[in-house]
């Protein structure tokens, strides 16, 4: 990836371009950690609430990562919990019917929306080195709407798994460089997260942006982090904070992740809310202290490491003099 082709990336293909396809759209970065410091693992999830489906072509989610197949989960089963359901939609569910193979349908509020499920992604997904795109297409789309009303909408849910470099494409730390010389330390977390940034996107993707029949008709977006992390600033203060309720959520992760990376009782969400924009870009900050047996540790050795050179310090300069003194007596 280009340092400046960051920003993921969202767009429609119409089979009557003089009509938008609406999308509400929710974005969910998961920071779990296991040990201070940078995160091992990281979800970013991301929901679209599709209306006017029946007018699509393609639309297209596209990330500035590569991932393998196996990190990119559809999560449209998750919703068959009623709990899990209600937590992410915030609203009264009723289920109107049981599951079937490719859908389920809830009752939102008063709105029937259609809970879409991909068992193959492979039939989704196309991967480069540099960018990793889901592509749900019409066939996609019309094996899907089966007897639904047109004033309905289409629900889709995935999950990305970021490990090692591609956590850092969202979310990087600053350490103090004396950090060593201390038992305990505050450094500083930001999470980058662009989208649509026309700037921030390689030229193909841009076109496609441009021409897009997309209107977004709002941005839900979340960061949940442990509690410890203490936000410093944010592009806007965020509109809601809560603690992440510990039994629904376990249940929304059952086995795709160590329970022990999910302390429900220390995890925190802060979300923020933004209506009719086609683009977005969200900088966060965070400040955590780190402390405890391993910092303390690598303090001793840091100090131990410095009295042994130290201690060796005289005699090594009395060694060099000796020899720079018996070289000048060698030359005269």
């Amino acid at each position: 990836m280009k340092n400046n082709d960051n920003s993921v990336a969202l767009w429609a293909v119409n089979k009557d371009p003089e009509q938008e396809t609406k999308v509400d759209l929710h974005v969910n970065f998961w920071n779990f950690k296991q040990k201070l410091g940078q995160a091992d693992v990281a979800y970013l999830e991301t929901g679209l609430m599709i209306s006017n489906w029946g007018n699509i072509k393609n639309i297209t989610l596209s990330l500035p990562i590569k991932l393998s197949q196996k990190d990119v989960i559809d999560l449209g089963g998750k919703f068959k919990d009623a709990d899990v359901a209600t937590a992410i939609f915030n609203e009264r569910i009723s289920a109107t019917q049981d599951p079937v193979e490719q859908f389920m349908d809830l009752k939102i509020g008063e709105t029937c929306t259609r809970v879409c499920f991909f068992e193959n992604m492979q039939n989704l997904l196309c991967i480069s080195e540099e960018r990793t795109e889901i592509s749900i297409l019409e066939s996609h789309i019309s094996e899907r709407t089966r007897n639904l009303n047109v004033e309905s909408k289409l629900y889709v849910r995935f999950r990305f798994i970021l490990k090692n470099e591609n956590i850092k494409s969202f979310l990087n730390n600053i350490k103090p460089h004396d950090r060593f010389l201390l038992t305990g330390y505050d450094y500083i977390e930001y999470f980058d997260f662009r989208l649509n940034r026309i700037r921030n996107l390689p030229d193909p993707i841009r076109k496609n942006v441009i021409s897009s029949n997309l209107n977004l008709l709002s941005i839900n977006f979340f960061i949940i982090c442990c509690l410890e992390n203490e936000i410093m600033t944010g592009y806007k203060n965020f509109d809601k904070c809560r603690m992440l309720e510990e039994s629904i959520w376990h249940k929304y992760f059952e086995k795709d992740l160590e329970v022990s990376r999910l302390n429900a009782s220390r995890t925190v969400v802060y979300q923020w809310k933004e209506s009719n924009k086609n683009d977005f870009s969200a900088f966060v900050k965070f400040k955590r202290r780190k402390s405890g047996f391993e910092t303390i540790v690598s303090y001793l050795i840091f100090i131990l490491a410095v009295s042994i050179l130290a201690s060796f310090l005289p005699s090594l300069a009395q060694a060099i003099w000796s020899l720079i003194c018996q070289n000048i007596r060698m030359r005269f």
